[in-house]
């Protein structure tokens, strides 16, 4: 009997520790999920945008007090890429539920947080492809300005090809934007979204 009672005993603490572990895709799905009215959305996207902010002026701020080849810049740039790997896990869980955030409901600074946190991913993370079709599309509809898509687009250039475009003489901020999107190979989207802005 008591062989049984010890046999029962180890058999559900195997099971019990075996409850499924919560990992932090887990919260961060649960998290997003929450977010059910536009004024916690965009209380979410302004906290990521000031976020992406701080940690720049901190590593700033540590490069000019101990230098940029110091032991505490080290830290503070891995710490920068550490919030920008975990920002960019936000930025597209949220995207994926609840779609881009606009002017109108979400106001300028939660609208911008996508772009910035997209802007400064690495470019292993391929985000930059993956979301081109946002901006594009918000640039169509005229929220998103000609200057930050291009910005966008030209850093994404210059980490895929290690060099930015040469102009030779004036363009157009259209000319611009064009020659980018075929030198990324972006036309077949782009086009796409055109269709909708006749």
């Amino acid at each position: 009997m008591k062989h049984k009672f010890l046999l029962t005993l180890c058999t559900i603490g195997i099971f019990a520790c075996q409850a499924p572990e919560v990992t932090k895709e887990d919260k961060l799905t649960q998290e997003i999920a929450t977010l059910t009215d536009k004024k916690s959305q965009r209380t979410f996207l302004e906290k990521i945008g000031t976020a992406d902010q701080a940690v720049r002026d901190q590593e700033s701020a540590i490069n000019q007090k101990y230098g940029y080849d110091s032991k505490e810049h080290q830290q503070a740039v891995e710490a920068m890429m550490d919030t920008d790997k975990s920002n960019l896990a936000k930025i597209e869980a949220y995207i994926l539920k609840h779609g881009y955030p606009n002017k109108i409901d979400h106001g300028n600074k939660a609208f911008y947080a996508p772009w910035i946190v997209m802007h400064h991913a690495s470019k292993e993370s391929g985000t930059r492809r993956r979301n081109f079709k946002y901006l594009y599309e918000y640039y169509k509809k005229d929220m998103l300005e000609p200057d930050r898509l291009t910005f966008f687009l030209a850093r994404m250039h210059n980490l895929e090809f290690g060099h930015r475009i040469r102009w030779k003489g004036p363009f157009t901020v259209q000319q611009e934007l064009d020659s980018m999107i075929n030198a990324l190979d972006l036309r077949e989207i782009a086009d796409e979204i055109d269709k909708k802005f006749p």
